[in-house]
């Protein structure tokens, strides 16, 4: 154990499956009594691992407890060799993937957690960059961050960015809809009824273990006839994530926090929704429909009926996750920065590092300038500039 300020909490870093074996039931009860989401999880990050094929010995984990030895917080970080420009360098980072929810890290005011790692990490001159992607702009995990970084006189730099499409729920069914415009209104009954015109509907939903065959094979069969194939972002053509999703799903089920959302036409799987709902909120992990039901509508109409049955059965927070398709700003116009952040070690290959960094930042500034000043505002060169240029 570390010891170390405030409240004489203590830090202690150890082998992922030693802690996985000694305290996942100290975390799981640490998740259930402040109402984490399942990013934060153990079988979150267990899935993760077990999808991507990763190696539990390249993971630690970072564990915080209070002063009466009790769990606060925990952060599996993992450990990768990066290049930049020809330099080698240890980066640390913590598990996750892309379709972690971006709550985690530090959720609480006053979690000391960022200050303790920061501080423990700082003695060892073993890495150069600890990377944190997806972190909530303005939120008490910026605002704690920031303040570690501060307090010991590291340096960070922010980068990338996007807004993540949120929806805020208050009251049942009726009272969102009547929040929303006549026109919404209006097409959410349009589009069932012409759906409804051209067949049966039916809408199936699954959250056990003992379903997830029947669920995973409707999934993979809307897939193979998805507009996804063409873009390369169907779960076939990337076997890692259907092993992911696969991994999760038994996990969430068990927590009672998995829903896949089934909806077919005359008996046929024509659109689905793998999600999960917890601590009153759901989160929207994959959907896709058959392309060759696209006059259909298919998305919308299952979107409406997924969210009719969340909204009854009290989901207040509803996470689109991704980026900010159409389809999501019809239902919100709500939205969370993200952004992720790097923070150098006190040494002197991160010092080099860091001036990678700016250079190519500036590189890129430059670069974009050297665009608009040669092309117009219909994007077209300007006279007098070589499109080699451009």
């Amino acid at each position: 154990m570390t010891p170390a300020e405030p409240g004489n909490a203590m830090l202690h870093i150890s082998a992922w499956q030693q802690f996985i074996r000694n305290k996942r039931g100290d975390w799981e009860q640490l998740c259930r009594e402040q109402r984490l989401p399942p990013d934060q999880w153990a079988d979150w990050f267990q899935s993760i691992i077990a999808g991507h094929g990763i190696d539990p010995g390249t993971i630690q984990a970072c564990a915080v407890f209070d002063a009466d030895q009790k769990l606060t917080h925990v952060l599996p970080l993992r450990r990768q060799s990066r290049t930049l420009l020809g330099v080698s360098f240890s980066e640390l980072e913590p598990l996750g993937n892309v379709f972690c929810m971006r709550h985690g890290m530090a959720s609480r005011p006053g979690d000391s957690s960022p200050l303790l790692m920061l501080r423990q990490l700082s003695a060892s001159a073993d890495w150069s960059t600890l990377r944190i992607d997806g972190i909530v702009r303005g939120s008490t995990a910026d605002v704690l961050w920031t303040e570690a970084c501060e307090s010991l006189g590291l340096r960070r730099r922010w980068f990338g960015g996007a807004e993540i499409p949120v929806l805020r729920i208050e009251g049942g069914w009726p009272e969102f809809l009547a929040s929303k415009s006549s026109n919404f209104r209006y097409n959410i009954r349009r589009k069932r009824r012409r759906f409804e015109q051209a067949g049966k509907l039916q809408v199936s939903f699954f959250t056990r273990a003992d379903e997830l065959d029947r669920a995973f094979a409707a999934m993979a069969g809307i897939e193979t006839v998805s507009w996804k194939v063409g873009a390369g972002s169907s779960l076939g053509d990337r076997p890692w994530e259907i092993r992911f999703y696969r991994e999760l799903a038994e996990r969430m089920a068990s927590h009672g926090a998995l829903l896949i959302t089934v909806l077919s036409l005359d008996g046929r799987p024509i659109a689905y929704d793998l999600g999960l709902v917890a601590n009153d909120s759901g989160y929207c992990l994959k959907t896709s429909f058959s392309a060759e039901h696209h006059e259909l509508s298919p998305g919308a109409v299952l979107r409406a009926l997924l969210m009719e049955k969340l909204v009854g059965q009290g989901v207040r927070y509803y996470d689109f996750l991704g980026k900010q398709d159409r389809w999501k700003l019809e239902w919100t116009d709500a939205t969370e920065r993200v952004e992720s952040l790097i923070i150098y070690a006190p040494n002197a290959r991160s010092w080099f590092i860091s001036a990678l960094h700016q250079l190519g930042e500036l590189n890129r500034r430059l670069q974009a300038s050297i665009r608009l000043s040669t092309r117009g505002s219909d994007g077209a060169l300007l006279p007098g500039h070589d499109a080699a240029i451009g």
